[in-house]
């Protein structure tokens, strides 16, 4: 499912910010949500359009190694975090709200945003204004040998990995152009969050697929590296 966003920029919209953790177009991101400032942005988005974003509060230069699931949203600072500015905007498409009043939801993100400023604080959540981001425009035929590369190189990277080709064979079966690939393999196969941020924030797509053509490459030497038998 496809969802679109008609607005060009937000004079106001929620942000929940994340460390290390990114909203990328297309992916739907699962959030358990307990705090209470953080349930009233989830009252507060299903009573208007269940547009929020997510922002990514890392800006060193190390990864940090973090679960594979969000199962918290702890903000335990005495003064709020930065936030990277350019952000996940996406809608809540699903929602459980438990017995003990937490949320389960399921965001689907829409678009990148890139926050205008931060607005004084008048909800027990934070908001901004953003406007929204799209890719520059560059040669189709550079997009198109890009993504023919990547395909065959993914192509292979399933044969390789047992545990991932089914996975990576629906998405190249599924993924309808260059821009979702992207999006869809930054999330799912890049584990590194300042590599996942990286390509998160290039808003040059042939660009974006070499970055991940390189990852991908490397993962595969790795793999044969490990693979290979010592000579003795």
């Amino acid at each position: 499912m496809i969802i679109k966003i008609s607005n060009e920029s937000f004079e106001s919209v929620p942000v929940f910010p994340l460390k290390n953790v990114q909203l990328f177009p297309h992916t739907i991101l699962p959030l358990n949500i307990f705090e209470p400032r953080y349930i009233a942005m989830i009252d507060y988005a299903l009573e208007n359009d269940r547009l929020i974003t997510i922002g990514d509060t890392q800006f060193d230069d190390t990864d940090d190694d973090i679960d594979d699931d969000i199962d918290d949203d702890i903000e335990d600072e005495s003064e709020p975090p930065r936030i990277r500015p350019i952000l996940g905007a996406g809608v809540i498409i699903a929602v459980n709200k438990t017995e003990d009043q937490r949320y389960q939801i399921l965001v689907q993100g829409v678009t990148r945003v890139m926050m205008l400023e931060e607005l004084d604080q008048t909800m027990p959540f934070r908001q901004v204004s953003a406007e929204i981001l799209t890719d520059k425009e560059i040669d189709p035929k550079q997009v198109f040998q890009a993504e023919d590369q990547l395909r065959s190189l993914l192509a292979h990277f399933a044969e390789e990995n047992e545990s991932k080709a089914e996975t990576l064979y629906d998405l190249l079966k599924t993924a309808p152009n260059a821009e979702f690939l992207s999006h869809m393999i930054g999330a799912n196969l890049v584990h590194s969050p300042i590599m996942r941020q990286s390509l998160f924030e290039e808003l040059n797509l042939s660009r974006r697929l070499e970055m991940i053509y390189q990852h991908i490459g490397d993962l595969l030497l790795q793999s044969e590296l490990e693979d290979s038998t010592p000579l003795h």
